[in-house]
């Protein structure tokens, strides 16, 4: 963008893309989930198993599981626009029926449980070893509970209202805690580690389950006010969100970059070297990467200010061409600026002065 070429309308153009991206951000994840929870479904068709596990010597999605990310994926697809009341109390009470069935899950879990209730309703299950397949794992209960107080509270603030800070900042939270949860299940699955397949007959949480919560914790922070955390420090063009955009984005790559060769592809003996190269290559990177964000960064300041200058230049003008006699005080009491007109009335210019 050449300098002086800013307008004042950019800014609701811009406003209008984000909407617009945000709208399909907002669809797209929920559509995702809704598609591997049938996947999951569909693994338990003879033939099929992959579907629900992506790995034969891995758990698959549970059928519970892919019916509670169906729920609530439609209840937030089913919400996003203007709310039906009906609507809106249907999705609140399937909503808290996920969220009990996670919470007893995760009790079962802590006050030591051999075995699940959903084994006495659904009878003998077939195992992948020790492990009960077919089986909630209790950490896919715990981010349902989270998941689901989320879906209650978004459903909850646009159908009956309630205090939009608060319950902004409680969505962000949890729709957060659930993303870096399923992130962090993701990982260990990548490096060959996934947690509790060593704890006898404990189910584990499923790759497709851990890809699912992502995309639905993805599709949550996309319809989440973007004035509550964690998108006020991510959106809009103020200069900490852009670079926030640009770095953290960098980094996490940068690490998980690294680790990734550093498990699978690098020789021990080969770390320190290793090690030097790729640090020094990633602050080339960053360095050229600041340039470009302090040139863009810069460029958008200038812009406003010229734009700003233009604006009071043509105040200026337009102030000087009023024949009635105007003068401006500040929050002071103290004049600002006085017109031609008042300053041939006044006999001299009084700016500086108390009003």
């Amino acid at each position: 963008m050449s300098r002086g070429s800013w307008k004042p309308d950019m800014v609701l153009k811009q406003s209008d893309k984000w909407a617009a991206n945000m709208k399909i951000a907002g669809t797209l994840p929920f559509v995702v989930v809704i598609v591997i929870a049938v996947s999951g479904l569909l693994g338990y068709v003879p033939g099929l198993r992959l579907l629900g596990s992506l790995n034969k010597e891995y758990i698959p999605m549970a059928p519970s599981t892919a019916v509670f990310f169906i729920i609530l994926s439609i209840a937030f697809l089913l919400n996003r626009r203007e709310v039906n009341r009906s609507t809106g109390l249907f999705s609140i009470i399937f909503s808290f029926v996920v969220s009990v069935f996670g919470f007893v899950k995760l009790i079962e879990y802590y006050f030591g449980r051999t075995s699940s209730f959903e084994e006495i309703l659904i009878g003998e299950t077939a195992k992948l070893g020790s492990i009960p397949i077919g089986i909630m794992s209790p950490s896919t209960g715990a981010l349902f509970f989270i998941a689901g107080v989320a879906t209650l509270i978004y459903v909850a603030e646009r159908t009956i209202g309630s205090d939009k800070v608060f319950s902004g900042h409680t969505f962000g939270l949890l729709a957060c805690s659930v993303s870096a949860s399923a992130f962090t299940f993701i990982l260990a699955y990548v490096y060959g580690d996934p947690f509790l397949y060593d704890k006898g007959r404990t189910v584990p949480m499923a790759i497709t389950t851990a890809i699912a919560f992502l995309f639905l914790s993805m599709g949550q922070l996309a319809v989440a006010n973007r004035e509550c955390f964690p998108l006020v420090f991510f959106t809009g063009n103020n200069t900490p969100a852009r670079l926030v955009r640009v770095f953290l984005p960098l980094l996490m790559g940068a690490l998980l970059l690294f680790d990734t060769l550093r498990h699978y592809y690098l020789p021990v003996t080969a770390g320190p070297l290793v090690l030097a190269v790729f640090f020094i290559s990633f602050s080339v990177i960053v360095c050229l990467v600041a340039m470009r964000t302090g040139r863009n960064v810069g460029s958008s300041i200038d812009a406003a200010e010229e734009a700003l200058r233009e604006s009071e230049e043509k105040y200026r003008l337009m102030m000087k061409s009023v024949t009635d006699p105007v003068y401006i005080c500040s929050p002071e009491l103290t004049v600002e600026y006085m017109n031609p007109a008042m300053i041939k009335r006044l006999g001299r210019d009084a700016a500086g002065e108390a009003c």
